[in-house]
């Protein structure tokens, strides 16, 4: 029987010498993990130091954008509430939850509070409706979350055709972007209120805030014990060889993954995040990674990248939030190239992490 008694992934302060090197490597791997499941490696870093900061979110990229933030007390909290929201509404072990949602707060409380009950499936909002819902039946997910009716998305259009088409969805989550809106809130209330609605029998639509608030925080109500071989994600692929292809995701994978990038840079950080949560990097350097780190995690709005004036305040942006590092993708990279710096701060900048092709 392999030995799984926690030990530290790395040296608190990196690998620095041969035969730590050496005695690194002749550890098994099951013993380098700390936790066997992504909500237990979550909880360990919440409970560790439950006030510092472990998200915050600016809706807009303009350098003087408001911003919320979120410790790791309430990131606990809320991906606890949003798991058993999900038990409440009947997703099991083995269920999938589609995630039809941009960049915010709510996400990360879905995504791994998905991952708590049953298995997370993120899917990419500017799919077509008929890719989404290819997904939705090959996963046979039971719940949706999707973000209510706002300006210049139509995610609630496509989740109300998705809802309406696919008969294993039991359960559609609202996520409502009002808390970020400002004084325009009541205005984002209004066009819920009047948006469409799937009329499908059999399909309950919830509120996700006030399913959250209607649970408790303290613990799982399923009681459930997650084995690390269970299945906690379904990542999509790009679809640029056909339909989007299904890569399965386990318990292990995922802990292992983000110890594995905690063992290669162990020293806190802030770290920008514009990529979208419903890719792996974006999942994983500024998700799962970022929070057993202990790392804060400022989120560029909903859009990520491709929110308006993100990419030109770039670097202002670094500056704000004295930034240690961001990940991103060549196309990326090859705009910051060319965008002056015009006298921002970049000397909290440490490095940046890249993903998905060679660099320009």
């Amino acid at each position: 029987m392999p030995d799984h008694s926690p030990i530290p992934p790395a040296p608190a302060a990196g690998i620095r010498s041969q035969d730590e090197l050496t005695a690194y490597e002749q550890t098994p791997w099951q013993r380098q993990l700390p936790a066997r499941s992504t909500y237990e490696l979550l909880r360990q870093a919440c409970v560790r130091d439950p006030q510092r900061t472990a998200l915050r979110f600016v809706p807009t990229g303009a350098p003087d954008a408001p911003e919320y933030a979120v410790d790791y007390g309430t990131l606990l909290a809320q991906v606890t509430r949003a798991a058993n929201a999900f038990h409440r509404a009947g997703v099991a072990p083995g269920q999938a939850v589609t995630l039809l949602l941009p960049n915010l707060p709510e996400t990360h409380y879905a995504q791994l509070g998905a991952q708590a009950a049953g298995i997370a499936s993120p899917v990419n909002p500017m799919l077509d409706i008929e890719h989404i819902a290819s997904i939705v039946d090959a996963t046979g997910a039971v719940a949706l979350v999707a973000l209510a009716p706002a300006p210049e998305s139509d995610i609630w259009a496509k989740a109300v055709a998705v809802a309406e088409r696919c008969p294993s969805l039991r359960t559609l989550f609202v996520v409502s972007p009002a808390p970020y809106a400002g004084p325009a809130a009541g205005a984002l209330e209004a066009l819920y209120q009047a948006a469409p609605k799937p009329l499908r029998a059999g399909l309950r639509i919830v509120r996700f805030d006030q399913a959250l608030a209607a649970e408790p925080s303290d613990r799982l109500l399923s009681g459930r014990v997650i084995d690390g071989g269970e299945r906690c994600a379904y990542f999509h692929t790009g679809g640029t060889t056909g339909l989007p292809k299904i890569a399965i995701h386990t318990h292990l994978n995922e802990t292992f993954v983000a110890c594995m990038l905690g063992a290669l840079e162990p020293q806190p950080h802030v770290v920008l995040c514009g990529l979208p949560l419903f890719h792996v990097n974006g999942a994983m350097v500024t998700g799962l990674a970022a929070f057993h780190g202990g790392w804060e995690v400022v989120m560029l709005t909903p859009q990520g990248y491709r929110g308006k004036d993100v990419l030109p305040n770039f670097w202002r942006l670094v500056e704000r939030f004295r930034a240690t590092t961001f990940s991103a993708v060549p196309t990326v990279f090859a705009a910051l190239a060319g965008l002056p710096r015009d006298g921002a701060d970049l000397s909290s900048l440490r490095h940046a992490f890249c993903g998905a092709a060679p660099l320009p």
